[in-house]
């Protein structure tokens, strides 16, 4: 389960209803990000294998990791990608770097967790108690 921050840091924008701030249009965010310096690493929020690595229009670079139980966790505007698909990796590794490739105004981290191919908010997993989850997330 997804349960660390990938980036040390704050929460810009939220999942939920925002106003696109490129494209200037009221559009759903389904993930959070996170601001950074360009190059700051990026680490996996869980164990599991990197199922995508490559660029993504509108994500640009972007790490998708699979990790079980239905979960997936997206990485995205990065500006370096350290892992290859197939790569099982480990829970604070480093996959990426922060970024600013894509649709985006300045560096950062875009990070969405899935859970069976929906789209959930990632915050309660920021920070999760692993040991209390089941009333945080479930």
């Amino acid at each position: 389960i997804p349960s660390i921050w990938p980036v040390h840091g704050y929460i810009k924008s939220k999942f939920g209803f925002r106003t696109h701030p490129i494209l200037g249009k009221r559009m759903f965010h389904y993930g959070v990000d996170i601001p950074s310096w360009l190059g700051t690493p990026i680490r996996a929020t869980a164990d599991g294998r990197v199922i995508v690595a490559r660029y993504i229009k509108g994500l640009g670079m972007t790490v998708i990791v699979e990790h079980g139980y239905g979960y997936k966790t997206i990485y995205a505007h990065v500006s370096k990608i350290h892992v290859r698909p197939n790569d099982r990796i480990k829970k604070g590794q480093v996959v990426a770097n922060v970024g600013a490739t894509g649709l985006v105004t300045a560096p950062s981290l875009h990070y969405e967790v899935w859970r069976y191919r929906k789209r959930i908010d990632p915050k309660p997993f920021l920070n999760l108690e692993l040991f209390a989850a089941a009333t945080n997330v479930w």
